[in-house]
């Protein structure tokens, strides 16, 4: 079986809901990002995720520090993605990290 994510063959090899990776690149860290808008579909999202779910109805989630918000599920990748990405495709980061750098990012550009 070949990893979608480093295309290496493989027998040991675990499915995420979407794809098949191998055992390394399952255990590697993913970047989740939430569908506040809309539920996932065809061209909701940018290309190259690693596993998305929709959530019907929408789930109610209690993001700590942030606000507590609704959504309609995730999408994950590989490596972060970019705040113009974040934006242009209506996300929200998972990670307080990377929702700092989006916050910021907004602050900047969307004067």
């Amino acid at each position: 079986m070949e990893c979608w994510l480093c295309k290496r063959t493989t027998n040991e090899a675990h499915w995420t809901k979407m794809r098949l990776l191998c055992k390394e690149c399952f255990g590697k860290r993913r970047h989740r990002y939430y569908y506040l808008n809309r539920p996932p579909g065809i061209s909701c999202q940018p290309d190259g995720f690693i596993d998305r779910e929709r959530w019907a109805p929408a789930v109610t989630l209690n993001l700590g520090r942030r606000a507590v918000t609704r959504a309609h599920g995730f999408v994950e990748y590989p490596e972060p993605l970019e705040p113009a990405k974040v934006w242009k495709w209506e996300l929200w980061p998972a990670d307080d990290g990377e929702f700092d750098q989006y916050q910021n990012w907004c602050k900047e550009n969307r004067q």
